[in-house]
């Protein structure tokens, strides 16, 4: 449960689970599931990137025609 709060915390949870995930120390299971809430957070970081950019297009063909 530890560590799924660390995770949640921005910039430390991204870097936590890098370590975790790519680190040989922890288990498997940690690892595998750093792994998974990495590409979770890398397709929602994604996600996000495509919806300001459609966003702002909008908007800015919005003011454009004003």
């Amino acid at each position: 449960m530890l560590a799924i709060l660390v995770a949640g915390i921005p910039i430390v949870g991204f870097i936590y689970l890098i370590v975790i995930a790519f680190g040989g120390t922890a288990s498997v299971a940690r690892r595998n599931w750093a792994r998974a809430a990495f590409a979770w957070m890398l397709i929602g970081l994604a996600g996000l990137i495509i919806l300001s950019m459609t966003t702002g297009a909008f908007l800015g063909g919005l003011l454009s025609n004003s």
